[in-house]
C-alpha cells in the first residue's frame, strides 16, 4: 500500500498520462480495500510474496478464533454466562456494552472523605435499587452494613471520617 501510495505521488509529479494514474489509483484502492477485508467478492485475494492470503483486519478480528473469542473473552470461570458479542453503533469503539441488570450489580469501594461526602450521602439515600445509588456502608471499624435490609435513615447515617467506605 505504502510502495503504491508512493508510485502514484511520483507519477503525478513527473506528469504521466491520466489512464496511467487512474491505474495506479484503483491499484491503491484495491489494497486498502483488500487491508480491511480480503474476502471481498469478485475480488482476487491479495497475497504475500510465497502466495499465501494476507490475514485482513475483519478476519484477525471476527470468527472462533479471531481477537474477541480467541484472545480477549478469557476463560471460562463461576457464575458467568454464554453470551453474542456484536457491534453497537450506539456505543464508541472504547466502550463496552454491559446489560443493566450486570450492571446493577457491579460495586466499586469509595472512601468517604470531607471532599465527596456530599456525593456519597446522596448514593446512600438512592440506595441499591435506584441508580446511581450505594449498595453497603462499611464502616470505619469494618463491620458492613447492607442498604438492601436497612429500614432506618439513621443507621446509615455518614460521618465524614477517612476510612468510611462504601462499595
Amino acid at each position: 500500500m505504502i510502495k503504491t501510495n508512493n508510485t502514484l505521488r511520483n507519477q503525478e509529479s513527473q506528469g504521466l498520462a491520466r489512464s496511467v494514474l487512474q491505474e495506479q489509483q484503483q491499484l491503491l484502492q484495491y489494497h486498502i480495500a483488500t487491508m480491511y477485508n480480503n474476502e471481498l467478492a469478485g475480488q482476487p485475494q491479495a497475497q504475500h510474496r510465497n502466495g499465501k492470503a494476507i490475514k485482513s483486519l475483519r478476519q484477525r478480528i471476527k470468527g472462533k478464533e479471531g481477537r474477541v473469542r480467541g484472545n480477549l473473552m478469557g476463560k471460562r470461570v463461576d457464575f458467568s454466562a454464554r453470551t453474542v458479542i456484536t457491534g453497537d453503533p450506539t456505543i464508541s469503539c472504547d466502550q463496552v456494552g454491559v446489560p443493566r441488570s450486570i450492571a446493577y450489580n457491579m460495586t466499586f469501594p469509595e472512601t468517604v472523605s470531607i471532599h465527596n461526602i456530599d456525593k456519597m450521602k446522596i448514593l446512600v439515600q438512592n440506595g441499591p435499587d435506584n441508580p446511581p445509588g450505594a449498595r453497603s456502608i462499611i464502616r470505619s471499624d469494618g463491620k458492613r452494613v447492607d442498604l438492601r435490609f436497612v429500614k432506618s435513615a439513621q443507621v446509615c447515617r455518614l460521618e465524614g471520617i477517612e476510612g468510611l467506605a462504601m462499595a
